[in-house]
């Protein structure tokens, strides 16, 4: 889907260079329905985690992890799939925002910050894992750093024990991964 987004945003891009008043109402319509399709999945999810997990097999704060990010934990490729694709919308968004001030239609400005400020929020509650692997290698602090490391580490422990992937097959899984990189 991340590779659709690109032919996608190139596409818009034209149309908005030539239609921004439209374009901009249109692109803040969609962000909105989006905003609120993820909300409702996820507040469907956190409803539903209760069906899926046993609360005798988590912990306190497994449990408010998977009750935090539910739609990673349920939807994991879609979840990180949409957020590869809001992150091109964002970086479409800026080359809007530029088109919109050559064209000095500063109205318009306001949904185009809108949808970037929304698609913002939205990515980290669908990827988790990538934003803390990203402030882990920002890190300077060794101490902060490993409690970087430990919540991305915690937060893979409960991902395994929610699918019920067990040390042979987080392995076996890893094998596969490193030989995957070494290709």
């Amino acid at each position: 889907m991340a590779i659709l987004a690109y032919p996608l945003c190139v596409i818009y891009l034209a149309i908005f260079f030539f239609f921004p008043e439209i374009a901009a109402i249109i692109l803040l319509a969609l962000a909105t329905l989006l905003w609120l399709y993820i909300l409702v999945i996820t507040k469907g999810a956190k409803s539903r985690v209760g069906i899926w997990v046993k609360d005798k097999d988590f912990s306190e704060k497994e449990q408010g992890l998977l009750y935090k990010y539910p739609a990673f934990f349920r939807y994991p490729f879609v979840s990180t799939t949409i957020s590869e694709f809001l992150s091109v919308v964002q970086i479409s968004t800026i080359i809007m925002a530029i088109i919109l001030l050559f064209k000095q239609l500063w109205l318009y400005l306001i949904p185009i910050a809108i949808v970037f400020l929304i698609f913002a929020s939205l990515r980290p509650k669908l990827d988790p894992l990538f934003f803390l692997k990203q402030l882990y290698a920002k890190q300077k602090d060794p101490l902060r750093q490993m409690e970087v490391k430990t919540d991305i580490d915690f937060m893979g422990i409960v991902y395994d024990k929610f699918w019920g992937i067990g040390k042979e097959e987080r392995a076996e899984i890893d094998r596969a991964h490193k030989k995957g990189e070494n290709i």
